[in-house]
């Protein structure tokens, strides 16, 4: 069984994640660690399924991120209660306006509309599906007792974040 990174890859990747400020969430650099998290996750799992050697956990406990990633998982948080409602609208928005063109052109125009809006769709859909991934790393980081050593004051972050989210789920 190979892992999906390297121990050298998977430093490099854990070295290169920052906090993202909300306005450059959907930023192509958000885009790149999105994509690195989605990685060091596969790999985190596979280490602690096989039991093989679990580099991935000690080079965030090691570089201190676990921090960075319950900072990313809040900043996504406000993301989805802020921005995303209003993405909601521009995108229904975006459909109307795809319905009007169709009418007029008669299909003239609307492929350039319809690439943009698959475009914004697929980036909304990543920056959701963005919180599950990090929401998962974490499990898997924080499965190792040396884990909560290195997390300090952010920890009292993390359990209220996931006290309002039972209590959404419980609201329903």
């Amino acid at each position: 069984m190979s892992t999906v990174l390297t121990l050298f890859e998977a430093r490099h990747f854990v070295e290169q994640i920052k906090e993202f400020e909300i306005q450059y969430i959907g930023s192509s650099d958000w885009i790149n660690q999105h994509e690195r998290l989605e990685q060091l996750n596969i790999c985190a799992h596979q280490s602690l399924q096989f039991r093989h050697d679990e580099f991935v956990v000690e080079e965030f406990i090691t570089q201190r991120k676990i921090g960075t990633l319950i900072w990313d998982l809040l900043i996504t948080e406000i993301w989805k209660e802020k921005v995303f409602p209003l993405l909601l609208n521009d995108i229904k928005e975006d459909l109307s306006l795809r319905f009007y063109m169709l009418v007029r052109y008669f299909l003239f125009n609307i492929l350039h509309f319809k690439k943009l809006l698959i475009k914004k769709r697929q980036h909304t859909y990543l920056q959701l599906y963005h919180e599950a991934t990090v929401m998962n790393l974490l499990e898997v980081l924080l499965f190792h007792g040396n884990a909560f050593d290195e997390i300090g004051d952010i920890l009292l972050e993390l359990c209220d974040y996931c006290s309002c989210k039972i209590a959404k789920i419980n609201a329903r």
